[in-house]
């Protein structure tokens, strides 16, 4: 089934709502990024369960949640379950420029925020040690005021493809602007 959208007057978020009456289980976690599509737990009606998505046309992080997320719950007919907020990554931050060091070539985090390494808890990671990547590529989120960009490879002095020699920065750490997140060498 898929949910219901009310949007948020005078904020680039939305209320997902129940699209009809019974109960919710497993709705997404808080600061979780949710593509198109997404999976987003499941509605009980009459004792059958409905997988829940997210309408193909809206995406964006969980930014609040109207429930608790470890139990079943009653829900009625347009009851918010919980907020989305506009992934900004159509936004202009760009990674900083990339610099030749002793690690290769680094690619510093655009902004002040927390780095994530996967998509959610339960993915792998964007990429890996030893990986080849191209232009284009999401290396992984930073989080900003509950907002995720993703960092992407390319800009700079970064060659088409490279290979990811180093990955500088913990999943989930604390970065400043200008942080070294990952350190590359020229691929095939």
């Amino acid at each position: 089934m898929e949910l219901l959208i009310r949007n948020i007057a005078d904020e680039k978020a939305w209320d997902v709502c129940a699209p009809g009456v019974g109960y919710v289980l497993q709705l997404p976690d808080l600061g979780q990024p949710l593509p198109a599509g997404a999976p987003c737990g499941s509605l009980q009606i009459l004792g059958q369960r409905h997988p829940l998505t997210l309408p193909s046309n809206m995406q964006g992080s969980v930014s609040r949640l109207h429930l608790e997320n470890k139990r079943l719950q009653p829900v009625s007919y347009g009851q918010p379950l919980f907020r989305l907020s506009q992934l900004h990554s159509q936004s202009k931050v760009e990674p900083a420029p990339a610099q030749e060091t002793d690690l290769g070539v680094v690619l510093r985090a655009p902004q002040a925020g927390r780095f994530y390494r996967c998509p959610d808890p339960n993915s792998p990671p964007f990429v890996a040690v030893g990986e080849v990547v191209a232009l284009g590529r999401t290396l992984g989120l930073m989080e900003v005021m509950k907002t995720f960009n993703p960092i992407k490879y390319g800009g700079g002095n970064l060659p088409e493809r490279a290979v990811v020699r180093a990955i500088l920065v913990e999943d989930h750490a604390d970065v400043e602007e200008g942080t070294p997140l990952f350190a590359f060498e020229e691929g095939e």
